[in-house]
């Protein structure tokens, strides 16, 4: 059986069962061709062109790629009908088009009615961006009436200066969120206080005036300020992060329109409750980003974030030892229901598996995600094989398994290097120098963690930097210079 990744079976995955009840309801017929076709693929479980053309013989399997052709488009035009009511957005396109229209077949007093209807949403819902182009609408309907030039001309000029300044204060919003937001998602590798006073200092000079803030994007400010908060070690962090996921909870509209900034903001409701201790207040946020992430499909991958928090809660709250149970099984099951296209969310979920492995003492099952992790595709994630070794190495070490550990570092040694850009690379070999000195020379295990330490702060930062201080590897080499555990270190670091 051939299979294959295919754009059309992945976008007849994607649909929910009423945009697949819709097609079937509005575009679907017993004697149309692309309908056959439509409910052949959409039984399959995995996309096999082979079967599909036996299914088809004949005119179809000859064209198959023309009859898909043709299938992709008319579940695309399905998808935007079904949506055209669904959002305030294509509330206002859709008013837009049927403006047009109106105003091609001369039914004037209908298109202004309509254009009425679609400015009052535009103001209500804010959406600024559009009302140029009503603005616009709105002067040519009043030059056909009048057989001229509008005599509101100048008044449209003010409108539109107006509502363009309400368009800036709406882009400052949302620069200065993406700011904290890339501080926040980098803290692990460069954070310094002054970094993020700079910034945010640099977007408060183009500020506008509180009066030109529209009222969602006080939301929006908001949420920067309760990550600037973490971020600042601020007492009341927690509190202004619960108030503003609070009101984003309210906000359907908003948390439909930025998800992915609100999946931003329960990873950092969930950082702030580990730094105090609170697992009471991590379990809310991770069952609420496990829910929200999964029922977005172009946010599914996002799910293993918080199935990475959850072990590491399990570690934290001494309750990993039951893992490798139905808390994977639950986590896998998410992992085959789509295609992944995004892999560092997994493989920061998988590491995790195995840095639980090593604290509850089980490195077979360690072991056997390490093969997961090295078979994770280098085009997306160069340096993958790379942590994978690492891992190793370290289930090796926590194992009192030395001789596998030469045994593994004799491997490195004698096979084809690990292609890494400079900044991994750096990283990697002084790693696997490190082991190297522990293999010889155990009795100053501390002195050489303390040194790989300081060599690792002192590095160029990249991706690798990150997801190794994100997996506390760093408390691991603490744990070692230090001659503690790692989990009494990890303990300590959140």
């Amino acid at each position: 059986m051939k299979t294959t990744t295919d754009k059309l079976f992945k976008l007849i995955r994607s649909m929910t069962p009423a945009e697949k009840r819709y097609f079937k309801r509005h575009y679907g017929s017993e004697s149309n061709t692309l309908t056959h076709l439509y409910d052949a693929i959409n039984l399959q479980k995995a996309y096999d062109e082979e079967a599909i053309k036996a299914q088809f013989p004949g005119k179809v399997s000859t064209n198959l790629k023309v009859y898909k052709f043709q299938l992709e488009q008319l579940l695309l035009k399905s998808l935007a009908s079904h949506r055209h009511f669904s959002t305030t957005t294509n509330k206002i396109r859709m008013g837009l088009e049927h403006c047009d229209i109106l105003i091609e077949k001369n039914l004037l007093q209908m298109a202004e009615k309509q254009l009425e209807k679609t400015k009052k949403l535009c103001l209500q819902t804010e959406s600024f961006t559009y009302l140029p182009v009503i603005l616009q609408k709105e002067t040519q309907l009043e030059s056909i009436q009048s057989q001229g030039f509008s005599s509101n001309y100048t008044q449209r000029i003010q409108e539109a200066e107006h509502y363009t300044q309400k368009i800036l204060a709406q882009q400052l919003e949302s620069e200065r969120l993406n700011t904290i937001i890339n501080l926040y998602l980098d803290q692990d590798i460069s954070f310094e206080t002054g970094d993020i006073n700079t910034h945010l200092k640099e977007l408060e000079a183009k500020s506008f005036k509180k009066g030109l803030i529209p009222t969602h994007d006080k939301l929006i400010r908001e949420i920067t300020e309760a990550i600037k908060a973490y971020l600042l070690r601020d007492k009341m962090s927690s509190q202004k992060m619960d108030a503003a996921l609070e009101k984003l909870k309210k906000n359907k509209a908003l948390r439909q329109k930025i998800p992915q900034v609100y999946l931003v903001c329960l990873r950092c409701a969930i950082d702030n409750g580990f730094r105090q201790k609170d697992y009471e207040a991590t379990s809310t946020y991770i069952n609420t980003g496990l829910r929200f992430s999964q029922k977005k499909e172009p946010l599914k991958s996002q799910y293993y974030y918080f199935a990475a928090y959850e072990i590491k809660q399990q570690i934290l709250t001494d309750q990993s030892s039951s893992l490798f149970g139905a808390t994977i099984t639950k986590h896998e099951k998410i992992r085959t229901e789509f295609e992944q296209e995004e892999d560092l969310p997994y493989l920061i979920y998988l590491s995790w598996i195995v840095i639980a492995s090593i604290i509850n003492s089980k490195p077979k099952q360690g072991l056997k995600y390490l093969k997961q992790i090295q078979n994770l595709p280098q085009d997306l994630i160069s340096f993958a094989p790379a942590l994978g070794q690492i891992l190793a190495f370290i289930v090796h070490f926590e194992t009192s398994n030395f001789q596998q550990m030469v045994l593994l570092l004799d491997q490195v040694k004698a096979q084809k290097k690990v292609s890494l850009p400079r900044e991994e690379k750096r990283l990697y070999s002084a790693f696997l120098t490190f082991i190297d000195q522990l293999s010889t020379k155990p009795k100053m295990a501390p002195e050489i963690a303390s040194k790989l330490l300081d060599e690792i702060n002192e590095q160029e930062k990249s991706t690798f930097h990150k997801v190794f201080q994100y997996l506390h590897l760093d408390c691991w080499l603490q744990a070692i210079a230090t001659e503690s555990t790692f989990v009494a270190a990890l303990s300590s670091s959140v």
